[in-house]
């Protein structure tokens, strides 16, 4: 009885286990396939930084180039709040008005710095419906 048993079961356990096997073999294949795109996907990311990163240093220049102008973007920020913040919101203190030349080149800061985004933010709309 126990050899007819192992006739009908060893093609069906071997059946089971060839079957078994090859889905692994496919799984394996497909992990090894996913792997091999995710590679090339973090390259891809990595070249993108790059690119970018020599975009940045292509528009500001180096460290030394670009500090003036952070400097003068940065007490421009500060004036904006300290007025904005400090002495309209809290009401803890008051500030002059700017004249003159000062007004003039705070104007000039606050909009090359924001409307220049906007400008950037623009052109890279009309480039997308262009292409």
């Amino acid at each position: 009885m126990q050899w007819i048993l192992s006739l009908i079961s060893a093609p069906l356990f071997n059946t089971l286990l060839k079957g078994w096997q090859a889905k692994l073999d496919a799984q394996t294949a497909a992990g090894v396939q996913a792997a091999d795109v995710a590679k090339k996907a973090m390259d891809t990311e990595v070249q993108q930084r790059q690119v970018n990163a020599s975009v940045v240093t292509a528009t500001l220049g180096s460290w030394y180039t670009a500090l003036p102008m952070v400097c003068v973007m940065g007490a421009a920020a500060a004036f904006f709040v300290k007025c904005v913040v400090w002495d309209t919101m809290l009401g803890w203190g008051t500030t002059d008005r700017l004249a003159g030349d000062v007004e003039t080149s705070y104007n000039l800061i606050m909009t090359f710095w924001f409307g220049s985004a906007g400008v950037r933010g623009s052109i890279a709309a009309i480039r997308l419906l262009w292409h």
